[in-house]
């Protein structure tokens, strides 16, 4: 799947779309296919691309079984030819999910305007608490996201031109996979359904084309991705790149190896 500027495959999509972007390969200018054309005569290998592994999100709370999975991915895009060094940019990540908060929900809730609340009894108890606090969110405080929306991007866009990236890469979440059936136990897991997407929430606020990679599995066989992040407009290197991932590796021919206990 693919928007402007975001694309997610094998996995499904990941993060947030804007009410003023659509999804799928009929979004403006129809850069899905654009890019998949530009790949049929895309090189075999990364060289002269400069990956970065964007340290800000591999410390707490991401946990080691995934870090230490990003890092061995890492290893795979350098092995294509890929200069791969750190990078670090102070402030960002806050700074961005701070932005991106107002923005998500406001724009959730005008989504849903026709079916919430008129048939606020078909929404999760979780959802109904969401958006209901999401209609209550301030004008200026939506506007106020939408500004730093525009100086989030003009930061990181200046921070990849000066430091010759051309791509980033990160967990695309700091956890492993929740399972299914866990979403359903009398507990409170907001937190954590929160937490599963707060590695895509800052590029969905700068808009940079994104794309989530099978990269291994946690020592409970529960799955673990990793994203590649480019630049704005070169979502053909992102797919270029994760392209020769999956074909040194093959994380995403395999499966769980859970076993679901039945009720």
């Amino acid at each position: 799947m693919m928007r402007d500027g975001h694309t997610t495959f094998p996995c499904g999509i990941t993060g947030t779309v804007s009410a003023s972007e659509s999804l799928g390969p009929n979004t403006h200018n129809d850069p899905a296919t654009l890019a998949f054309g530009r790949m049929i005569d895309a090189p075999s290998d990364l060289a002269g691309q400069t990956i970065a592994i964007f340290r800000d999100f591999m410390g707490d709370p991401t946990t080691p079984d995934v870090a230490a999975a990003v890092e061995l991915a890492a290893g795979v895009l350098g092995a294509a030819g890929a200069t791969v060094q750190d990078f670090t940019l102070p402030g960002f990540m806050d700074e961005s999910l701070a932005a991106h908060t107002p923005i998500m929900w406001s724009e959730l809730a005008h989504v849903h305007r026709e079916w919430f609340p008129s048939r606020k009894s078909e929404y999760t108890e979780f959802s109904q608490d969401r958006i209901a606090a999401s209609r209550e969110i301030p004008a200026i405080d939506y506007l106020h996201g939408l500004d730093e929306r525009r100086r989030m991007q003009a930061r990181i866009a200046t921070a990849m031109h000066e430091q010759g990236i051309d791509l980033h890469m990160l967990p695309t979440s700091p956890m492993v996979a929740t399972l299914h059936e866990d979403l359903y136990d009398d507990v409170d897991r907001g937190a954590e359904l929160m937490a599963l997407g707060t590695w895509n929430s800052p590029f969905n606020v700068t808009g940079q084309p994104s794309l989530s990679l099978p990269c291994g599995f946690s020592d409970d066989h529960l799955p673990i991705g990793f994203q590649i992040v480019g630049r704005h407009g070169e979502d053909n290197l992102v797919l270029q790149a994760g392209k020769i991932y999956q074909s040194g590796t093959d994380w995403h021919r395999r499966h769980p190896n859970v076993v679901v206990a039945s009720s």
